[in-house]
């Protein structure tokens, strides 16, 4: 099985993605392996919005909703983009953080593999 980790730290710098095999057979006694990483900066007025949100004294929940959206997409675009650097299909998706994507998208990332 593979599963892609994904989060972006406190930095906010970007989108940092790790691709980790898992053994999944029976009696298999193997550590998980790692395929690759692979990091996507965000563009200045992303990482402006996100560092801005981080240090608000309030926030709207219109502003940080759009805000939560628009990162899911980011994350998954770079899922897609990492998955694809190294021709690997993704079983498994881990999101280190509370992002929504849509239902396609997410289904986008697990279905398209290496098309």
């Amino acid at each position: 099985m593979i599963v892609a980790g994904v989060m972006s730290g406190t930095s906010a710098d970007g989108i940092n993605v790790a691709l980790v095999r898992f053994q999944t057979r029976r009696g298999a006694s193997g550590k998980p392996a790692l395929i690759g990483h692979a990091e996507y900066p965000y563009a200045v007025n992303i990482r402006r919005a996100v560092l801005a949100a981080m240090n608000a004294q309030s926030a709207s929940v219109a502003d940080l909703s759009r805000l939560n959206f628009l990162l899911g997409e980011l994350y998954a675009d770079a899922v897609l983009a990492t998955q694809k650097r190294f021709r690997v299909k993704l079983i498994w998706l881990a999101v280190m953080a509370r992002r929504f994507i849509t239902r396609e998208k997410a289904r986008r990332i697990l279905d398209e593999g290496l098309r």
